[in-house]
């Protein structure tokens, strides 16, 4: 497990990257909104002694989308966090549900029986109960106190979103565009052709020198993308 931080003018993101499978989880810090969970997908304690090293509390928690590796922490988060005086509220696509709440198990069950022998056993040492969702996206909203937008960016799965803000020019983008590739569209939901889309139809109109910070492996800026998107797509 890793860690890494980014300075941003008052904004800092802390990347740590979790779990099995080495998601980035982001503890995105903003004079006006505060400190932001996005994609907790697992190792809470790392989160946690984090956010209590920069003596920050958690704001909200934001998943760019409700695959568990993605997800795995909430439960844990919520527990540390959310009390009868604070609540601390997990927001998704609306379109994410079926990933949250009492339909979680068998949800994630069904995405991973299509890696095939085993990956029940590993779904099963990483899955933790993940709580409903209490905030739920369309794709469009601004989030109050902040400048960040919610762009609906569907393919890898039908409630993707990534994450814009456009005074730091930085956009989190889960598992839709990484670095050198975009995320995989052959699990139940996905479709290459939304995923396309969202990328050259929603994030490639940002700024060239906006920062990409992605689900897995390293950032990298729009521009250096969109030069490399026909050798790579």
């Amino acid at each position: 497990m890793s860690k890494k931080i980014f300075y941003l003018n008052i904004i800092m993101i802390e990347r740590i990257i979790v779990g099995q499978l080495s998601t980035n989880s982001y503890i995105f810090r903003h004079e006006g909104l505060g400190s932001v969970i996005i994609d907790p997908g697992g190792n809470a304690q790392l989160i946690i002694d984090a956010l209590e090293k920069s003596y920050s509390f958690p704001a909200m928690i934001i998943c760019t989308h409700g695959h568990l590796d993605h997800t795995a922490a909430i439960d844990e988060l919520i527990e540390r966090y959310s009390n009868e005086s604070t609540q601390v509220n997990i927001a998704i696509h609306e379109a994410e549900q079926r990933f949250f709440g009492k339909e979680a198990y068998n949800a994630n069950l069904e995405l991973f029986s299509q890696l095939g022998p085993g990956a029940e056993m590993l779904m099963n040492t990483i899955f933790n109960p993940v709580p409903e969702a209490d905030i739920l996206f369309k794709g469009g909203e601004q989030i109050e106190g902040s400048q960040l937008q919610i762009i609906h960016t569907p393919g890898h799965s039908p409630g993707s979103i990534s994450i814009y803000d456009p005074e730091s020019k930085i956009v989190f983008t889960g598992d839709c565009l990484f670095s050198d590739t975009h995320g995989r569209t052959d699990f139940i939901g996905g479709n290459h052709q939304d995923i396309i889309h969202s990328i050259e139809e929603k994030l490639f109109t940002l700024p060239d020198d906006t920062r990409v910070y992605p689900g897995h492996g390293p950032s990298s800026t729009i521009e250096r993308i969109k030069k490399e998107f026909h050798k790579i797509f």
